[in-house]
């Protein structure tokens, strides 16, 4: 039913922009079914294509670098769960009024060293245009170099690890 009311709304919109008189709701269903009961077997022999995805290889962050679980710890009531930070990229890309970044708890511990903090990253994959198909980490390891050619729009504050 659904799939019908949809296809409606996609015919009513090509009548507007044909500026052409549409049809009732009635009259598309009818028609639409007409065309559907007149479809014999021998229209979906040889018609169908398979395509075939090209396989997708994993991107590998190499050079020792390597996302690491957390191991803060805060107490919520009776549970233990682990601290949650901000990702570095979806800070960094994140628009103005958007929505706040990404929270995840892993890092990458070579990314960290000699810094005032921990490098937080996500290993999701980032819906900007140009990083597609790329997770947060592989964006910050291999197109931004590990952070060195990172944008510098978004302030970002380096917060020092918390020493235990």
């Amino acid at each position: 039913d659904i799939a019908l009311v949809n296809s409606y709304i996609v015919y009513t919109e090509l009548w507007e922009k044909t500026k052409k008189k549409k049809d009732s709701h009635y009259a598309f269903l009818l028609e639409l079914h007409s065309q559907l009961t007149n479809i014999s077997g021998a229209d979906f022999i040889g018609s169908a294509q398979v395509l075939e995805a090209p396989p997708r290889r994993p991107i590998v962050i190499s050079g020792g670098h390597a996302i690491v679980q957390g191991g803060d710890k805060r107490k919520n009531g009776e549970a233990t769960r682990s601290r949650r930070r901000a990702c570095k990229v979806y800070s960094l890309l994140k628009q103005k009024g958007a929505k706040r970044a990404s929270k995840r708890s892993c890092y990458c511990p070579k990314c960290s060293k000699n810094k005032k903090g921990l490098t937080w990253l996500c290993n999701r994959l980032r819906g900007h245009y140009q990083h597609e198909g790329l997770t947060c980490a592989q964006i910050w390891h291999l197109t931004w170099y590990n952070g060195e050619f990172k944008p510098t729009s978004g302030h970002i504050r380096d917060r020092a690890t918390p020493q235990s």
